[in-house]
């Protein structure tokens, strides 16, 4: 009883720690089949009556996540490109003072004609036809736990990301 009562508690800790861990893969897989299944509805270019394409996207996505986690609006990051070599490649600039980053005042390619410079190019929303589109949605997760909430940083909350881009149906 004296060995049980040493090993108990470690044994149980590392049961629940390994029932956690499995649930953040779980959660993590089914918003990456969320998102795969939005996506495959953007690419066509489809619409719904009464809702926009943004908000049947984030749709899908709960869906596929079963109440186990929620995005919103918010958390899902829809941007369309003319080529996937555009991807997350900043605006091209001339770097004045060879600084390596842009300043205010240095000439840049405005490729997503917004006004600005940035770091990313892509523009809002989920494109047209033959347009490059990345979906990226960030969901958090909470443990279930609570022991092991207050043993992890950030108080157990995992910040989980999924993302793909496509190339829309022309």
């Amino acid at each position: 009883m004296i060995e049980f009562a040493l090993v108990a508690p470690v044994l149980i800790l590392m049961l629940a720690g390994i029932m956690e861990i499995s649930m953040v893969m779980l959660v993590n897989m089914l918003l990456e089949g969320g998102v795969r299944d939005a996506s495959r509805f953007g690419i066509t270019v489809r619409t719904v009556p009464g809702v926009s394409r943004e908000q049947y996207i984030s749709n899908l996505v709960n869906e596929h996540l079963h109440g186990l986690a929620t995005v919103s609006s918010d958390d899902i990051e829809v941007k369309w490109y003319p080529s996937f070599g555009e991807i997350a490649e900043a605006e091209h600039y001339e770097d004045a003072n060879d600084n390596g980053q842009w300043d205010a005042g240095e000439f840049y390619e405005d490729a997503n004609s917004n006004g600005q410079w940035d770091d990313d190019p892509g523009v809002d929303g989920a494109g047209g036809r033959s347009d490059i589109v990345v979906y990226r949605v960030n969901a958090e997760w909470q443990m279930i736990t609570p022991l092991l909430r207050n043993l992890l940083p950030n108080k157990g909350v995992f910040n989980l990301r999924a993302s793909v881009a496509v190339r829309n149906e022309p």
